[in-house]
């Protein structure tokens, strides 16, 4: 798995305070790639799309990752606790083909059933939110494909999904936590 951290070349003031709280936080955390624009991230790797088109940039920097499984952070979210590596563990561990996406923020939407996956629950097919820039574990490949259409994050999230995929939703205890309460 690597982390990928989706910005853009106005938010880099968002970076050092992000990659201070990431190093604090996440203890020996996987290869981090930055996707922006035009600059140059010091504090990772950076894959440069230069192109307005919020989708466009993840896609592609999507395609220089050759890692099949992805951890999806924004600049902005910054982690304040301390990360749950036992639980990604377990997550990586539980994909399957059917599967294409972890998140990892605390349940709110619908869910189909339960699972068989501690702590997490499969969420309801043809809803918003299924594309979630929540942090989450992806299926690179799969997400490859959805974010085919060029849209903005927005837009991504509220297109309802009708996916031959199981997405799960977490729903005990915050595995990164960003500080979303409300």
């Amino acid at each position: 798995m690597k982390i990928l951290v989706l910005s853009c070349d106005k938010y880099s003031a968002t970076w050092e305070p992000f990659f201070k709280l990431l190093d604090k936080y996440y203890d020996n955390h996987p290869e981090v790639y930055l996707v922006c624009e035009t600059k140059k991230c010091p504090y990772s790797k950076t894959i440069n799309v230069n192109s307005n088109i919020w989708t466009k940039r993840f896609r592609e920097a999507l395609k220089n990752i050759k890692d099949d499984y992805v951890l999806v952070l924004l600049d902005d979210f910054f982690i304040r606790k301390k990360v749950d590596t036992k639980r990604i563990d377990e997550v990586l561990k539980s994909f399957d083909k059917n599967t294409i996406v972890f998140n990892f923020e605390k349940k709110y939407r619908k869910t189909e059933k339960y699972s068989n996956i501690d702590g997490f629950e499969i969420q309801k097919n043809r809803q918003i939110y299924l594309n979630s820039c929540q942090p989450s574990i992806w299926d690179r490949k799969k997400l490859i494909e959805r974010l085919s259409k060029d849209q903005s994050a927005w837009e991504w999230e509220k297109t309802i999904v009708d996916s031959p995929y199981k997405h799960y939703i977490n729903t005990k205890g915050y595995i990164i936590d960003i500080g979303n309460r409300k």
